[in-house]
């Protein structure tokens, strides 16, 4: 495998930062991952969207603001009144000859538009759940491809650390040949013998690496280790860089970019529903009433609504405001951050992918047929 690593990053992880500014993905339909043969990719980020805890903790998470959206909307209910007066008391007003019968039905009416500010309110808290899910989700995806990839460079590393002590048994064997010969000293075969060596401990080292990086990769597509199959890739492909334009431009499609701009819509959803709240709500019934000592019945109406003297939600309506202001200046700070992450990744990713395509094109062509003459030389006394 070619890993170039430029500040600390291989060229691995760094595809797996931008593995995350893709479009946003649907749930899929597609039957359940079965572990058999060699894993790919794309089943991997499929076992893993069906796994994780965490992506399943947003999903209801989700279901439950929309259920609150359904809740903003639903009318208060009516209550029911009864009253008895002039019960029990003295002189004329004893027992129950004078009582006063009253059952009445009321009904709270919200004004303002309070209730599909509400809604609107909830709306947004919904919007967010799912913007905040998606982000989950593509955490997750580009957790998935980095282990992934782990893996499959470290089969890699296992595959050419036996290639490499493979090479090394044959030249301690070439060698011990050439010093029975006489065409070559001790010291040649103990430094062939060394190298072989060398070569046996490192590739230990990669079959551990390989161990650690498969149990890393089982633990969060929560699997058992032992179930894993090998994976399937090709570490050798150099794609065409995306333009920078073009990512920029998908900026807005990040979750983290697009979550900001559903917050300000919420900001000033808040600050309707409390610009709402300052007007009182009017309570309005009527009800059928005995009169026990004329013998007579009656309707009754009544309204009521509260004297806005006191609270007229002005604390609210301020704190709303300070938050509206509060979402902008953090909108901005999110677009700077992610602008100059992206500008950093696309940086450390063109000189990594530089550095590989010579690597790949110029590098390894010329060493292996530097290797295939030294070879060639050395096996016939050269």
């Amino acid at each position: 495998m070619i890993e170039v690593k430029s500040n600390g990053r291989s060229l691995v992880g760094l595809c797996c930062l931008l593995f995350g500014l893709g479009t946003m993905m649907a749930w899929s339909d597609d039957p359940p991952v079965e572990l058999s043969g060699e894993l790919t990719l794309e089943n991997a980020v499929r076992l893993a969207d069906e796994n994780n805890p965490a992506l399943r903790s947003s999903a209801w998470q989700v279901l439950a603001k929309e259920a609150e959206v359904k809740q903003a909307g639903v009318l208060p209910n009516p209550e029911l009144v009864a009253e008895a007066e002039n019960v029990g008391g003295s002189g004329e007003l004893s027992g129950t000859d004078s009582a006063e019968y009253t059952i009445a039905i009321s009904q709270e009416f919200a004004l303002g538009g309070k209730r599909s500010k509400q809604v609107r309110v909830a709306t947004t808290d919904y919007r967010l759940a799912e913007w905040t899910h998606e982000s989950i989700r593509r955490d997750l995806r580009k957790n998935v491809a980095s282990a992934f990839f782990d893996v499959l460079a470290n089969q890699e590393h296992v595959a050419l650390s036996e290639g490499l002590t493979k090479l090394s048994k044959e030249l301690v064997e070439t060698a011990e040949r050439r010093v029975k010969a006489g065409g070559a000293s001790v010291l040649e075969q103990s430094k062939a013998e060394i190298e072989y060596a060398a070569s046996q401990v490192i590739q230990s080292e990669q079959k551990q690496l390989l161990v650690s990086s498969r149990r890393s990769l089982a633990l969060i597509l929560q699997v058992p280790e032992d179930t894993l199959p090998p994976v399937s890739g090709d570490l050798y492909q150099l794609n065409d860089l995306p333009d920078f334009a073009d990512l920029k431009a998908r900026l807005s499609e990040n979750p983290d970019w697009a979550i900001w701009d559903v917050k300000m819509e919420r900001s000033q959803a808040v600050v309707d529903a409390a610009d709402a709240q300052r007007i009182p709500n009017l309570n309005a019934g009527a009800g059928w009433r005995r009169n026990e000592g004329l013998g007579d019945d009656a309707f009754v109406f009544f309204v009521g609504i509260p004297l806005p003297m006191f609270d007229r939600n002005q604390g609210a309506r301020q704190a709303a405001v300070y938050e509206q202001s509060a979402a902008m200046e953090g909108r901005r700070s999110n677009e700077i951050m992610l602008e100059r992450e992206l500008s950093d990744v696309y940086g450390e990713l063109s000189r990594a992918h530089t550095h590989a395509y010579a690597i790949k094109n110029s590098i390894l062509p010329a060493a292996d047929k530097a290797f295939e003459v030294s070879q060639q030389g050395y096996q016939q006394g050269r």
